[in-house]
C-alpha cells in the first residue's frame, strides 16, 4: 500500500560517489503501524536504480515503487530499516550525484514544502563563532542539502544586528528576525551540496550567539517519472569494483589496503586517526572517509598522500589529512576529484623553502581537477598550489592561516590559493582570512575566472620574514594573466595593503565586473626577471610547451628565499 508522508521518519544520504555511480542509504523508522507499505520513487532521465538492499523494486502504470521484502515488510512504530540503492548515472557521469525522489499517497506536485520539524528540513543547518571581538563576532553558517532543495530559505531569529552576510541574500524582518536564501548559483541546491555563508554580527558585548533554524521552505518535484525500460532499473554489479574497509580486512593498515586496491575499488576509512610517513596512490580508486576519519602523518618531511599519473581519475573525500610537510601532491594526475577534505597543520615544524613544500594541496599537470567544499588551515607557506594545467574548477574553499609566522617570502611562493602557468580555472565561492602572503594569486595564466569569493582584512596578519624585506601582499594579485574574469569578489584590505593588485599585461584584457574591492591598483609592474619569456608563458595554450623552467635559472640567481 502507498503509504503516506506521515508513516515515515525519512533520512537519506549520499554515501558514496564512484564517478558513473553513486550509493545512496534510506533510513526509515515508522511513526506508525506500516504493514505491506510501499514507496514511489523517481529519478531524472537517464540515471537508473542499478541495485537495491533490503527492498525490492517494482512496476505499476508507468511508476516504480520500493516496497518492503519479507523480513521488513511489516513495521511496528518505532522500528526501524535501511535501504541501499546503487545509482547509475548513465549519460550524466559529471554530474552531482542524486537522492531519488520519493512520493507518497498525499504527495503534491511542485508543492513548496514548508518545515518547522527539524528532522524534516531539506538543509542540515549548522553554525559556529569562528571570531569574537569586543563589539561583534563573525559566524560561520554550513548549509548542505539532504535532497533537492529549489529556490530555498532559512528563517531564524538572532537578538542582534547583522551587518553584512557574505554568500546568500539577507533580509532583516525587525525585531530580530532575518531570512537567508541562495545567492547567484545556489539558489537551488543538489542533495549533498554546501555553501558556507559568513554573517558580521554587532552584539554590543554581549556574548556570541549562533542561530537556530525556525523554518525553511523550498519546492520540490515530488512526482515519479516513469520508467521505460524494465530491464534498466536492476543490472548485474560490477564484478571488477571492489569496496575495500580498511579496518575489517586490512586491520587498520591503510598503505596495505590502497596497495591491495584496484582501478574502480573503493578504500572506506574507519572513523579513527590512520598514521603514516607518507602513502603512494597510483591507481584510480576511491578514498572515502566519514566524521572522524583522519590521516595523520606524523611530521613526515614526505608529502602525505602523493599521487601519480596512475591515479588519474581518482577520488578523495570526507577526510582529515594533517601533521606532514604536504598534504596532497600531484603530478600528471588527470580528473581528479577532491572534496570535503580538512587539511591543516602542514608545512610548519620543518621549513624548506626550496621546492613544492610546505603546502596543504600542491597539484601539477592537474588537468580536469574539482577541488571542492573543503577547508584549507594552518599551513606554513600556501594553502593550494595549482601548476602547468589546463581547466579546472575550484569551489567552497575555507582557506585560513598560511604563512602566519612568515616562514616563507611572500614574493616567492607564499600564497593562500596560487595559480601558475594554467588555463581556464575557476576559484569560486570561497573564503579567505589569515594569510600572511597574496590571498588569491593568479601568476601567468591565460582565462582564470575568479568569482564570488570573499577576501578578508588582508595586511591584518603582515608580517615580513627576517631573511627577505623586499616583500608586499594583497586580496587578489593578477600578475602578467590575460583574459581573466573578476567578478562579484568582496575584498577588504588594512592601511597600505591592496584589495586588488593587477599587472599592466592583466589589465589590458581583464574583465572586471560587480566587485566590492576597499582599495585597488591596476596596471602595476608586470615583469620581473625576462619579460619576453614571462609573455610566452602567459600566452602559450600548451602548459607543457613554455613554462617556470624557460627562465628558472634567471630566476633563482636573483630571489632570496631564505
Amino acid at each position: 500500500m502507498l503509504v503516506n508522508q506521515k508513516t515515515f521518519q525519512l533520512k537519506s544520504e549520499i554515501t558514496d560517489d564512484w564517478g558513473g555511480s553513486h550509493r545512496v542509504v534510506f533510513d526509515l523508522e515508522a511513526l506508525a503501524t506500516a504493514q505491506d507499505w510501499k514507496l514511489g520513487v523517481s529519478l531524472p532521465n537517464n540515471y537508473k536504480i542499478d541495485q537495491i538492499y533490503g527492498a525490492e523494486l517494482t512496476q505499476a502504470d508507468g511508476k516504480t515503487y520500493i516496497s518492503g521484502v519479507n523480513w521488513n515488510k511489516y513495521l511496528d512504530k518505532g522500528e526501524k530499516t535501511e535501504i541501499v540503492l546503487i545509482i547509475d548515472k548513465g549519460k550524466n557521469s559529471n554530474s552531482t550525484p542524486l537522492i531519488p525522489q520519493l512520493f507518497f499517497a498525499d504527495s503534491v506536485n511542485n508543492s513548496v514544502i514548508k518545515s518547522s520539524n527539524k528532522a524534516n528540513f531539506a538543509l542540515n543547518f549548522d553554525s559556529q563563532v569562528v571570531e569574537d571581538w569586543k563589539g561583534g563576532y563573525k559566524l560561520e553558517l554550513d548549509l548542505t542539502a539532504k535532497f533537492e532543495a529549489k529556490d530555498w530559505q532559512v528563517d531564524f531569529s538572532l537578538p542582534y544586528t547583522i551587518r553584512e552576510a557574505y554568500g546568500v541574500d539577507l533580509i532583516d524582518r525587525g525585531n530580530g528576525n532575518y531570512t537567508i536564501n541562495g545567492q547567484s548559483g545556489w539558489v537551488n541546491l543538489q542533495p549533498g551540496q554546501s555553501i558556507q555563508p559568513i554573517l558580521i554580527v554587532n552584539d554590543n558585548g554581549q556574548p556570541a550567539l549562533s542561530p537556530e533554524p525556525k523554518s525553511m521552505s523550498w519546492v520540490s518535484e515530488t512526482v515519479a517519472k516513469p520508467v521505460t525500460k524494465t530491464e534498466d532499473i536492476v543490472a548485474e554489479p560490477d564484478a571488477n569494483q571492489k569496496i575495500i574497509n580498511v579496518d575489517h580486512d586490512f586491520g587498520g593498515n591503510l598503505a596495505s589496503a590502497i596497495a591491495a586496491a584496484k582501478d574502480g575499488d573503493v578504500v572506506q576509512l574507519g572513523s579513527k586517526i590512520y598514521y603514516t610517513d607518507g602513502i603512494t596512490i597510483d591507481k584510480d580508486i576511491t578514498i572515502d572517509g566519514q566524521a572522524g576519519s583522519v590521516i595523520n602523518g606524523g611530521g613526515t618531511s614526505k608529502s602525505i598522500l602523493n599521487l601519480t599519473s596512475g591515479a588519474t581519475g581518482a577520488t578523495i573525500q570526507d577526510v582529515e589529512i594533517t601533521n606532514g610537510n604536504n598534504g596532497i601532491y600531484g603530478y600528471s594526475v588527470f580528473d581528479l576529484t577532491l572534496q570535503n577534505l580538512n587539511i591543516n597543520n602542514i608545512g610548519k615544524s620543518n621549513t624548506i623553502r626550496d621546492g613544492q613544500n610546505n603546502t596543504g594541496i600542491v597539484l601539477n599537470r592537474a588537468n580536469g581537477l574539482q577541488l571542492l567544499n573543503s577547508s584549507i588551515q594552518d599551513i606554513g607557506r600556501k594553502g593550494v598550489g595549482i601548476n602547468d594545467t589546463d581547466g579546472a574548477i575550484i569551489s567552497g574553499l575555507s582557506v585560513k592561516n598560511i604563512n602566519l609566522e612568515a616562514q616563507h617570502s611572500q614574493s616567492h611562493d607564499a600564497a593562500g590559493i596560487k595559480f601558475f602557468n594554467t588555463n581556464d580555472i575557476t576559484v569560486k565561492d570561497s573564503y579567505l582570512s589569515k594569510i600572511n602572503a597574496n590571498h588569491i594569486w593568479n601568476d601567468t595564466t591565460t582565462g582564470t575566472v575568479i568569482d564570488n569569493n570573499v577576501v578578508e582584512n588582508v595586511g591584518t596578519n603582515f608580517l615580513i620574514p627576517e631573511f627577505n624585506r623586499n616583500v608586499n601582499i594583497s586580496g587578489i594579485y593578477n600578475e602578467k594573466s590575460p583574459n581573466s574574469i573578476i567578478k562579484n569578489n568582496n575584498v577588504t584590505s588594512v592601511d597600505r595593503f591592496l584589495a586588488l593588485n593587477a599587472t599592466e599585461f592583466s589589465t589590458e584584457t581583464a574583465i572586471l565586473e560587480s566587485n566590492n574591492f576597499s582599495s585597488f591598483e591596476l596596471n602595476t609592474r608586470d615583469y620581473w626577471v625576462n619579460e619576453s619569456v614571462e609573455k610566452l608563458i602567459a600566452l602559450t595554450e600548451n602548459p607543457d610547451a613554455a613554462n617556470f623552467s624557460l627562465f628558472a635559472d634567471e630566476y633563482y640567481a636573483q630571489a632570496n628565499i631564505g
